[in-house]
């Protein structure tokens, strides 16, 4: 009888812990990107996308790729939207929505950054408005290649 008592315990311990692990918020994966540089060149991308807790859209960067390679980047801040828009540059080229009815415009610096719609983005270098291209997420996936 007393083994009883004790694995009824020790059970009533784990779903207890278990109940109590589930009322936690963990940080679910909103999306991936693979970006793809087919360059000599490192690449350098900026993101808007979708906030689900703030409630607004918020335009972040830089990421970097390096040269020749291909780099998985996940986005962890809940996005129910499957709509990204994305900037994307080199030293010598520039992939923007400049001219598509689709693309939309923020403002950029030179350094890491990030803002939500209705605040200014933070001062840096080379301030500057960029266009950003529509792209919409596949199961929360996005590949993207210059080519």
């Amino acid at each position: 009888m007393k083994k009883k008592g004790v694995f009824g315990k020790l059970l009533g311990a784990v779903l207890l812990m278990m109940i109590g692990m589930s009322a936690v918020p963990s940080s679910a994966l909103a999306y991936q990107m693979d970006i793809r540089n087919p360059y000599t060149d490192k690449m350098h991308l900026a993101v808007v996308d979708y906030d689900d807790v703030a409630g607004r859209w918020r335009c972040h960067g830089w990421w970097e790729v390096q040269a020749l390679s291909t780099r998985r980047i996940n986005v962890d801040s809940s996005v129910s939207k499957n709509i990204i828009y994305l900037f994307v540059k080199t030293s010598e080229a520039t992939w923007s929505g400049e001219g598509i009815p689709s693309s939309i415009t923020r403002t950029v610096n030179g350094n890491k950054f990030s803002y939500y719609d209705g605040q200014p983005c933070p001062e840096g270098p080379r301030m500057r408005t960029e266009f950003f291209v529509k792209y919409e997420l596949e199961d929360g996936f996005l590949y993207w290649s210059p080519e």
